[in-house]
């Protein structure tokens, strides 16, 4: 019986991670193949890899798509701020110089003041919609992966004179009965 050393699940997760941020040829991360193919040598079916890292996928697009949303809201917020510091300051000037003593424009400032800080309360303190998460999602996704895309065998895509051989003589035979 040899003494090999065991290791945690932790401890391969950071042995790997380890590996890779030192391997300077794999700055890019994996691609999907060499994902499976890792899955394999350590004992892990193609599909159970292409189904975690569908998963791991997925979050990564839950998470940008609520920091898409979160992150429009607040460029509206800004640009809605900016409108706000315009017009009322114009409001202010245009009161400013036609009656000075009557101070009218503290009504629209107050109001639209109100609505300013109804607006921020939306953008930083309510979590968006589930409709509009999956309105991003849709948008950010890419398509699914699948275990047979990444590795194509020359059984399953038959070349490409052949596709275009067939079609060609199909198309005389259509213009041949012609």
């Amino acid at each position: 019986m040899t003494d090999e050393p065991k290791y945690s699940d932790a401890e391969v997760r950071a042995i790997i991670d380890r590996a890779l941020s030192r391997d300077s040829s794999q700055a890019s991360g994996l691609s999907h193949a060499d994902l499976l193919a890792v899955g394999e040598q350590v004992g892990v079916p193609a599909e159970v890899m292409a189904r975690a890292a569908e998963a791991v996928r997925a979050e990564r697009v839950s998470r940008s798509a609520s920091e898409a949303v979160t992150a429009r809201r607040r460029r509206w917020l800004v640009a809605h701020a900016a409108v706000f510091a315009v017009i009322n300051g114009l409001l202010f000037a245009v009161n400013a110089a036609t009656t000075p003593g009557q101070w009218w424009v503290l009504f629209p400032v107050f109001f639209w003041g109100l609505a300013l800080l109804l607006h921020a309360g939306l953008a930083f303190g309510v979590a968006p919609s589930s409709r509009a998460l999956e309105r991003e999602r849709r948008r950010l996704a890419p398509p699914k992966l699948r275990v047979d895309a990444a590795m194509p065998t020359a059984a399953t895509a038959p070349p490409q004179e052949e596709e275009g051989d067939a079609r060609r003589d199909e198309a005389r035979a259509l213009s041949s009965r012609r």
